[in-house]
This record gives C-alpha cells, structure tokens and sequence, in this order.
C-alpha cells in the first residue's frame, strides 16, 4: 500500500494557520482567512474551513458573504457555500438567489433556501418551491413548504393556495392544507375540505385525516359529521376510523 502524501494533503495536516482558522475566527478576521484559503485553492481542509466561515459570515452579513462566494472557483466547494448563504431569510439573500447563472446544481441551492426560509416566511418558500421544475423531489418541497405553512397559519395557506391553476398539484397542496389544519382546528379544516376542495382521491384522502383528528378531541362532533356523509366508500371509512380510534372504545349506537 502506498502510503505517501500528497503535497495538498500536507499542507492541510501540516499548516498551522489552518489550525488556528478551524479553532476559530472573530468576525472581524473572517475575509483575511478566507483570503488565506483561497490561496490554499481551497483544497481538502481549506475548502472544508471556507464553507464554515462563510455560513457563519452569512448570519452577520449575507450580503458580503454573498458577494465572496460569487468569486469562488466552480466546484463542490462553491456548491456547499451557496448553499449555506442561501439560507438565509433575507432580502438581500432572494435577491443574491436571483442572480445565481443558470447551470447545473442552481435549484438544489433554491431548493434549500426553501426548505431553511418556510421556518419564518411560508409564503416566500412557497414561491419560491413553485417556481423549480415540478418534478419528484420539488413536489416534495412543496408538499412540505404546505405542511409547514398551514401550522402556523392555515388560513393564509388556503388562501394562497386557492390561486393556483386547477391540477393534481393543486389538490395534494390543500389535502396537506387541511390535514395540518386538522391538528389544530378540525372543525375549520372540515369546512375547508368540504367547500374549497374538489371531489377526488386528494379530498378523500383529507376528510380521513380530519377525522381521525378530530374524533381524537371531540368524538360525538366527528361522529355527528360523519353521519352527514352521503352513502359511498367515503363514509364507510370515515365511520371505520371513528369507531376504530373512539376513546375509551366505541360505544353501542352512533351519539
């Protein structure tokens, strides 16, 4: 086995700034060591140190560290510090985001600034996720930017949502809507599933999950619902899942 060590590798064990960079750097330090990592052409642990910095820059001054990692070199490392700028809930960020050039690897760096900004601004995540190609995992993103949102404020989600073309898509976002919505206020998201979902797989799949909230909080509101149902496959398992999940065990007769 070969057991030499490249000139890079050395540097990286051997290099004492980069030790004293990785014990840590005060914020007023951070462009001198970066420079210092550029030179090293940001190599095993010089690029590793880099993308560190430059999120922890990024939390201070995203614009800065925005207009730093637009110098870098193309490759993983940029990768990874894009990445960690775009993350970051603001102004400045969406605006960095826009300007990022077209090539390969661009929506992963949206699509995480989407999944890190719906923490405290939903509805840019949401535009953001509907604006990436729709395919497997952005549908995902969205799916989930629609969980998140209807948590915290359900209404505003519906809303939102409400303006979207007809499609499939459409009707996944506000079954996802009304079962978040479920947790919280299972007699509005009852209404939402209802009154603003159209008939289909996506409504049914709703009223479900609404029920087996909602019989969980206040069984006899659930069952009385669920009475009101038409005859059809629907109501057969939404009574399925009140009997089934009936505190204490489903009593004799329907409330």
């Amino acid at each position: 086995m070969n057991n030499a060590v490249s000139n890079s590798e050395q540097v990286a064990v051997d290099d004492p700034r980069l030790s004293q960079i990785e014990a840590g750097v005060g914020i007023t330090e951070v462009q001198a060591a970066l420079e210092y990592l550029k030179s090293k052409g940001y190599e095993g642990k010089a690029g590793e140190l880099a993308v560190r910095l430059l999120w922890h820059w990024a939390r201070r001054d995203v614009e800065e560290a925005a207009k730093w990692v637009m110098t870098m070199p193309a490759g993983e490392v940029r990768h990874q510090a894009e990445k960690n700028v775009a993350i970051k809930d603001t102004a400045a960020a969406i605006n960095w985001l826009e300007q990022l050039p077209e090539e390969e690897g661009r929506d992963v760096v949206w699509r995480c600034a989407a999944y890190e900004i719906v923490r405290t601004n939903a509805a840019l995540a949401m535009e953001i996720a509907i604006q990436l190609p729709i395919e497997k995992n952005e549908k995902k993103l969205i799916y989930h930017v629609a969980l998140q949102w209807a948590g915290s404020d359900p209404e505003g989600a519906a809303q939102w949502t409400a303006g979207l073309p007809e499609s499939a898509l459409k009707e996944r976002v506000q079954a996802n809507i009304a079962t978040a919505w479920g947790e919280k206020d299972p007699v509005r998201a009852a209404q939402y599933a209802v009154l603003s979902m159209k008939k289909g797989r996506a409504q049914d799949d709703a009223v479900v999950a609404i029920v087996q909230r909602w019989v969980q909080r206040d069984p006899e509101a659930a069952a009385k619902w669920v009475e009101a149902f038409p005859e059809g496959i629907l109501a057969e398992t939404a009574a399925e899942n009140i009997i089934k999940l009936w505190p204490g065990g489903f009593p004799n007769a329907m409330p």
